[in-house]
């Protein structure tokens, strides 16, 4: 879901929803253009992670999408898991 408000852009999605997008897009080649769409937001809000797990392809790709998107904008993450888990 792609929220705007005040002039801001905001994407609010399930982290297994994002994994199953990244690996479409990623088998249709357009993981790159998936990336540079995905940084321009200017928060991202990922729900339910390890609420299911998934793949090392899928983790090493979300790894990815996180870390290049650190310096250019807010990232909230939500689990139910304990900070310990």
């Amino acid at each position: 879901m792609i929220i705007k408000n005040l002039g801001k852009t905001v994407l609010f999605t399930s982290v297994p929803n994002l994994i199953i997008e990244l690996k479409e897009a990623m088998s249709m080649q357009q993981l790159t253009s998936y990336k540079r769409k995905f940084e321009k937001y200017d928060l991202v809000i990922l729900d339910e992670l390890g609420y299911i797990s998934f793949d090392k392809t899928g983790c090493e790709i979300l790894f990815n999408l996180l870390s290049n998107r650190n310096d250019k904008g807010s990232i909230i993450i939500t689990t139910n898991l304990t900070f310990d888990r």
